[in-house]
């Protein structure tokens, strides 16, 4: 078993390795590979600094291909999502299916425009960014567990967010899968996820396989609910 692991936004990879090491405990013959963001120049182009992104987990991926030789599951939390099926369409001979955690491919509810609309802003203006990573402890009021977030995985963040809303957030055009697509991909989703609405769900039930969870979108940061979602993975996998 391969599995590309694509994280959402913050990439808090203190906590994806948290996971891949529950994984590969749960399955000794597993190999799991979290995808990296890369920290790039600033960019007026969205659409531009969205295409660097992808061009970096798709080396990345073709990279872990050539090591493991294996057909590969793909999975995409939060705004990792949108980049999975961009992969898919790239080097679908090479993956087995594409998991989608929550995904974030339209526009969010009100906390989400608000917390990339914040992002947005500390993006423009480097005194104000530099301000903020030195001054980080009051991002304690928004999630404990940002502590834990490296000062630079926080920059990535910001240059994240302000192209997160420029493509995504604000893209309210229909989502329409491949046919050929349709079975590799699940969806797993929570009915009040303000970044992954149940209306926007609603859309895909022709398409795609769609699991309902009670694990929330922020996951990734709560031991409990990392190895509650890995065995309805597992489960779905079975079904499958």
């Amino acid at each position: 078993m391969n599995y590309f692991i694509i994280p959402g936004n913050p990439p808090a990879i203190h906590f994806y390795e948290l996971w891949k090491n529950e994984i590969e405990t749960t399955f000794p013959k597993a190999n799991v590979k979290i995808c990296h963001y890369p920290l790039l120049a600033k960019s007026s182009d969205s659409q531009l600094y969205f295409q660097w992104v992808f061009s970096s987990h798709l080396q990345q991926l073709i990279e872990f291909h050539q090591t493991s030789r294996d057909p590969i599951t793909i999975i995409g939390h939060s705004i990792g999502a949108y980049f999975a099926l961009k992969l898919l369409e790239e080097f679908e001979n090479e993956i087995k299916d594409v998991i989608l955690l929550y995904p974030f491919l339209r526009q969010p509810g009100l906390k989400g425009k608000l917390v990339l609309n914040m992002g947005k802003v500390i993006h423009s203006s480097n005194i104000l960014q530099r301000f903020v990573i030195k001054n980080r402890k009051f991002l304690d009021f928004f999630s404990k567990d940002l502590s834990l977030v490296t000062n630079d995985e926080l920059e990535k963040t910001f240059h994240i967010a302000k192209h997160e809303w420029n493509v995504v957030g604000l893209d309210d055009s229909p989502l329409l899968f491949k046919e050929e697509h349709r079975h590799k991909l699940r969806i797993y989703h929570h009915p009040r996820d303000t970044w992954c609405s149940s209306s926007f769900i609603s859309t895909l039930r022709e398409q795609v396989s769609l699991i309902e969870c009670g694990e929330e979108h922020g996951f990734i940061t709560n031991e409990k609910q990392r190895q509650s979602l890995l065995a309805k993975l597992v489960l779905g996998s079975i079904d499958n």
